[in-house]
């Protein structure tokens, strides 16, 4: 994967569980049982983006995908997603995108963020999911460490989280939010 430059052809990974793959305008119909769980915003990173990412209409999810899409063109980060390989269907996104700044202690760091339904926030299915993320995007996305959201709601995530040796961000240089994980890849 040395040579990948995933703004240009982005790469399918694969998992034990799941199937990651640059998100589609076909998955909206998929996507919808993510975004419109309710008690999965709570979890969702939004921080710094002008939306809450609840939908409740195919149609808003396909406007969603499309500017996720634009994005993706002019290189501003990837949103895969998450392909549950046993149903075959999209039940969740990846967005990541590597920071402009390059730190100190941790180099050039990667913000991760995941979207899931409650269903899958389990920690069978987060430990599969993000050892792919941990094997890969380091080399993928030309990153030093990986940065992710872990608030109080969370509790499995952050628990997953440390149990991969993810440990709190309190450097606000990093990060101004709140309830922000960090790991060296």
């Amino acid at each position: 994967m040395n040579d990948v430059n995933p703004y240009i052809s982005c790469p399918v990974l694969e998992t034990e569980l799941f199937l990651l793959r640059l998100v589609e305008e076909e998955d909206a119909e998929d996507l919808l049982g993510c975004y419109s769980d309710k008690a999965s915003l709570k979890i969702f990173n939004s921080d710094n983006c002008p939306i809450d990412f609840y939908f409740d209409t195919e149609a808003e999810l396909h406007k969603l995908i499309k500017f996720w899409l634009m994005e993706y063109s002019e290189s501003g980060y990837v949103r895969f997603s998450v392909v549950d390989k046993k149903s075959n269907k999209a039940v969740g996104t990846i967005e990541i995108f590597a920071k402009k700044e390059t730190f100190n202690t941790y180099g050039k760091v990667g913000l991760f963020r995941l979207d899931l339904p409650t269903v899958y926030e389990k920690s069978e299915f987060l430990n599969d999911i993000l050892s792919v993320v941990l094997e890969y995007f380091g080399e993928l996305f030309k990153i030093n460490s990986i940065i992710t959201k872990g608030n109080s709601y969370a509790k499995t995530r952050t628990e997953t989280l440390k149990t991969l040796n993810f440990h709190y961000v309190d450097d606000r240089q990093i990060t101004m939010y709140e309830d922000y994980y960090i790991k060296m890849l």
